[in-house]
């Protein structure tokens, strides 16, 4: 798998980053697609590997969910971290409260998961919680927005979203790589 990884996505950038960088990158995204494909099953189903369904970058899979992630940090390192004092009441596009009620939803998530025994539930939310953030991402501009206060308001909802991706991917002992 961890062949696959650095062959199919990770070989575009073997002149910028070093070979323990692409190697750490392939074995946590590698972990992140095993466990991720099998915490996704409910635990009343037969569970079946295929390794290309697993390593799909798109999908509902650990690297689409661990690319979003690393795609939110890579934007945070360059937009910059919002300042303290966000103006939530500036995101008032549908996308945008989209992604934060699904945000809101993260803790229900979490105790139903540990009450129930049902991990697929949180792979499941990430996976949703994931294509909210890219669609807000491809419908509301950050770096070109209105104003600085709305910029600053985007930036923090990215910031919310990354933790919220990176915790969930953490209970379920999923790395999370800081850039794919």
């Amino acid at each position: 798998m961890e062949e696959s990884v650095k062959e199919n996505f990770l070989s575009r950038y073997k002149d910028e980053w070093t070979q323990e960088e692409i190697d750490l990158v392939a074995s946590q995204v590698s972990k992140g697609a095993i466990k991720f494909g099998m915490l996704r099953m409910d635990t009343n189903k037969k569970i079946v590997f295929d390794m290309n369904e697993w390593l799909k970058i798109e999908g509902e899979s650990g690297p689409f969910v661990q690319y979003s992630c690393a795609r939110i940090k890579s934007l945070l390192r360059k937009q910059g971290i919002p300042p303290v004092e966000i103006d939530w009441g500036l995101l008032n596009h549908t996308a945008e409260r989209n992604l934060i009620a699904g945000l809101m939803g993260f803790h229900g998530i979490v105790l139903s998961v540990a009450e129930n025994y049902k991990p697929h539930l949180l792979t499941s939310y990430l996976y949703e919680t994931a294509k909210r953030f890219n669609l807000f991402y491809h419908e509301c501009s950050i770096g070109n927005a209105e104003n600085e206060s709305l910029k600053h308001s985007r930036l923090a909802l990215c910031q919310a979203t990354a933790a919220i991706l990176e915790k969930g991917l953490e209970l379920l002992g999923i790395p999370t790589p800081e850039r794919m």
